[in-house]
């Protein structure tokens, strides 16, 4: 019954990334860029007049930094992870448009955790490979192209925690339908970002532009524009539930969770987002002279620290709603044990490692929480013998050892060589 609906938001998608390759011209506008192109036909070099049969010697192959094998893994894996965002995506769009607003999420779900985890593992690799080649350093740098991969991830992980929030009790249904259209529309936003030629000053990732930004621009805009106008058409009809979510509910803690992935990614998508302003702001006449960060480590890591310390207090803490129903006593009952064990190691690792400064210390402190109170669900899982419900404790501890990670490898990293003179070492 969804084939239809499906197959309609597929093929317009298809047919969007088909003009995108055919390279031919009608009334003097070019439709896309075929890969099939030759040198002489693109460029007007003296040789090709003296000798159109010349074909040119082969080249000196991918940049040397470039030919490593991650660099065979990570992008197929993080392209097939923006591919399968359309799934549910496409699955929203088909249930608005047959107004069967409720069976959309069981079929989209486990779509969403595969996009999800192909997207993150796409990332890991393309860190480690910059951790492996940029003399085993500089695994993130908030370069715009990364942070266009990160943004939409964020938003999908959040929608993944509402719509399972849905399955089991028929709430979070609007805020479902707004991350997953999202996310979609984000991906669309970092292919135009990275494709267009428009982030070419700003980032090491981002390709010229081979005339391919309007069609690109048109693709967004029209995904975009057709999604909001059929979710405020369909808006009053979905049903929402009434009655008021308590702060000892499970529904309270996702809906924290969600919030605050989305305003880390509201933080990072401004600032990747200001060579967009500039060129807006030219083409109506006005001159922008807005700089993106010069440190960009510094300008996005201030804010998404402190989002980082929510996001592992709450994972911690919401796992416990999942699989009890909770009162006050109950929760510090259930929680101070995993608090008292958190503080304990916390206090012993930044008095044995001298940590000193305060979101420093905050960071390892949830982070260790997180990994002691998911623990402590795992194991009581795994006591019942209910392993199949683990995902989320093992998920939810992946991500604190990630932090913490991230905390003592740039938290020690050291300056030991610095050029001040404005000179190349060359000279």
């Amino acid at each position: 019954r969804w084939e239809a609906p499906l197959m309609v938001v597929f093929a317009l998608v298809q047919a969007f990334l088909t003009s995108m390759i055919l390279g031919f011209s009608i009334f003097d506008m070019k439709i896309g860029s075929s890969p099939f192109v030759l040198l002489k036909d693109v460029i007007q070099d003296p040789i090709f007049q003296i000798n159109p049969d010349f074909v040119p010697k082969d080249g000196t192959g991918l940049n040397p930094l470039l030919q490593n094998y991650w660099m065979v893994i990570h992008p197929p894996t993080l392209f097939l992870g923006y591919a399968t965002t359309l799934i549910p995506f496409s699955y929203v769009i088909a249930a608005l448009w047959k107004k069967d607003y409720s069976n959309w999420i069981k079929p989209a779900l486990p779509w969403a955790i595969f996009s999800t985890a192909l997207m993150a593992l796409g990332q890991l690799m393309g860190a480690y490979w910059a951790y492996e080649t940029l003399s085993f350093g500089g695994y993130w740098s908030w370069d715009p192209v990364e942070n266009a991969v990160y943004v939409p991830w964020i938003i999908q992980v959040a929608s993944i925690h509402t719509m399972i929030i849905f399955n089991r009790n028929s709430t979070a249904l609007k805020t479902s339908i707004i991350l997953v259209i999202s996310t979609f529309i984000l991906i669309l936003y970092a292919t135009f970002l990275t494709r267009s030629g428009i982030l070419g000053n700003a980032s090491v990732h981002s390709f010229t532009d081979l005339g391919l930004s309007g069609q690109l621009l048109i693709y967004l805009l029209f995904f975009a524009i057709a999604a909001v106008i059929l979710s405020i058409d369909r808006w009053k009809s979905i049903p929402g539930s009434e009655r008021e979510v308590s702060t000892y509910s499970r529904e309270f803690w996702i809906f924290m969770g969600a919030i605050v992935l989305g305003l880390m990614g509201f933080q990072v998508i401004m600032g990747t987002s200001i060579p967009v302003y500039n060129v807006l702001l030219e083409k109506i006449g006005i001159n922008s002279n807005m700089a993106p960060p010069v440190d960009q480590a510094i300008f996005y890591s201030k804010f998404q620290i402190w989002g980082a310390i929510l996001i592992a207090i709450l994972s911690g803490t919401g796992q416990f709603f999942f699989w009890k129903n909770m009162d006050k006593s109950r929760l510090w009952s259930e929680l101070s044990i995993p608090i008292i064990i958190s503080l304990v190691l916390s206090t012993l690792i930044f008095s044995f490692y001298g940590i000193k400064k305060v979101p420093y210390i905050l960071l390892l402190t949830a982070g260790v929480y997180s990994v002691v109170a998911n623990g402590t669900i795992l194991l009581k899982l795994f006591k019942s013998k209910k392993p199949r419900l683990a995902g989320g404790a093992i998920a939810h501890i992946g991500v604190a050892l990630m932090l913490l990670g991230i905390l003592f490898s740039a938290g020690y990293s050291k300056v030991i060589s610095l050029n001040t003179s404005g000179l190349l070492y060359s000279k």
